[in-house]
C-alpha cells in the first residue's frame, strides 16, 4: 500500500494468486485480515469462498479490517470494470466457432515456424527433398499434450490428445506425401530398418509453477537411450527438443548431427515439420545462454563457455 498505491500512485486493484491467501497464515481469519489490510483488493478463493465471506464480514464488524479499506477495494475494482466497459457489455460476444478456427491455427503455425532455433547442424537440415525414407522416434513426436506444456485445458496440462491439434509426426507425414517413407517407432526400436535421416523428438513433461522445479535439467535416461538407439539406424540424426526452457544436452550433443529447439509449439506441430522439411527457413535466434551443465545456472553467473551463446541460430 505505501509503495505501490502511495509513492507510485497505482490506481488499479491488486489480486492474489490462486488460493495464495492460505500461504499468508495458517489461520484463515488472520490471513484475511493481514492480506486485505496490506492492500490486497481481490482474493482468488476457489474452495473456501463461503467461509471467506463470513470471516471477512466478521473481521469488518470486529474492526479488524476497516470499512474504509473495503470501500477502497470496491472502488478500485469497479473503476477498472468501468474502464473496460463491462457494465455496458458484460459478456463476450465472440462466437465459439472462432476458437481454434482455421485462420487462428494458420497464424499459430506461422508463429511456430518463426520460433524454431537451429542449435547445431552438420549437414543434416533441412531434410533433402528427395529423401527416400525418414525414421522418427521419441516420446514427443506424436503427442499434442506434450507439445502444449502446462496450463493446457487444465493446470498441469498432460500428455496425449488433450486438445485438438497436429502432432509433429502428423505434420511430417502430411508434408512428405507418398514419395518419402516415414517409419515411426517411439523408442527407436527399428529392427533392421535404416534411413539417411532420423529425427528424435524428446523433451520435458508438461508442468506448471513449482511442479517444474528441478535440480537437474537433463533429459530422462530413457530419452537419451532412444537417441542413442536411433543413432545406429541412420546416416544423419537430428534431435528436436520440446521444452519451455533449456535442457542439459552436453552428455550426448556430440553424438548427433543436428539439434533444434522447438520450445512448446502448442497445437501446431506442422509448423515444426515445415522447417525440418525445408518448407520454411530457420528464423529463431537464441536470446540467452544455453547452459552446458547445472553449474552454469543461474545464467550469466559464471565464466565458463556455455553450450550455446545468445544469437545462436
Amino acid at each position: 500500500t505505501d509503495v505501490l498505491k502511495g509513492e507510485l500512485g497505482f490506481s488499479g486493484f491488486l489480486v492474489s494468486d490462486w488460493e495464495a491467501i492460505n500461504q499468508v497464515h495458517p489461520d484463515l481469519y488472520t490471513a484475511i485480515c493481514l492480506s486485505i489490510n496490506a492492500g490486497l483488493d481481490m482474493n482468488m478463493v476457489p474452495y473456501r469462498w463461503q467461509e471467506y465471506m463470513q470471516l471477512l464480514e466478521k473481521a469488518v464488524n470486529a474492526g479488524d479490517v476497516p470499512m474504509a479499506r473495503i470501500d477502497d477495494a470496491v472502488r478500485r475494482i469497479l473503476q477498472v470494470k468501468l474502464q473496460l466497459g463491462l457494465f455496458e457489455q458484460p459478456f463476450c460476444d465472440t462466437p465459439l466457432e472462432v476458437v481454434g478456427c482455421a485462420e487462428h491455427r494458420a497464424l499459430a503455425r506461422e508463429a511456430v515456424r518463426k520460433s524454431l532455433v537451429l542449435l547445431k547442424n552438420e549437414g543434416a537440415l533441412p531434410a533433402a527433398a528427395d529423401l527416400p525414407a525418414l525414421l522418427v522416434a521419441g516420446s514427443h513426436a506424436h503427442d499434442v499434450g506434450r507439445q502444449c506444456g502446462g496450463w493446457t485445458i487444465e493446470w498441469m496440462g498432460g500428455p496425449g490428445a488433450i486438445t485438438p491439434g497436429t502432432t509433429i509426426l502428423e505434420g511430417l507425414r502430411a508434408l512428405a506425401g507418398e514419395q518419402m517413407e516415414i517409419v515411426y517407432e517411439p523408442e527407436a526400436r527399428f529392427g533392421e530398418a535404416r534411413a539417411p535421416l532420423g529425427l528424435v523428438v524428446v523433451g520435458e513433461e508438461p508442468y506448471a509453477e513449482g511442479m517444474g522445479d528441478r535440480l537437474d535439467l537433463s533429459l530422462a535416461p530413457a530419452q537419451v537411450e532412444t537417441i542413442r538407439r536411433a543413432r545406429q539406424h541412420c546416416d544423419k540424426l537430428v534431435v528436436v527438443l520440446i521444452s519451455g526452457r533449456p535442457v542439459i544436452v552436453s552428455d550426448w550433443a556430440d553424438e548427433v548431427d543436428g539439434l533444434v529447439t522447438a520450445w512448446l509449439p502448442g497445437s501446431e506441430g506442422d509448423g515444426v515439420a515445415d522447417v525440418l522439411l525445408g518448407q520454411a527457413p530457420f528464423n529463431g535466434k537464441l536470446q540467452y545462454e544455453w547452459p552446458r551443465s547445472m553449474a552454469q545456472i543461474p545464467l550469466g553467473s559464471h565464466d565458463d563457455e556455455p553450450q550455446f551463446r545468445p544469437g545462436q541460430g
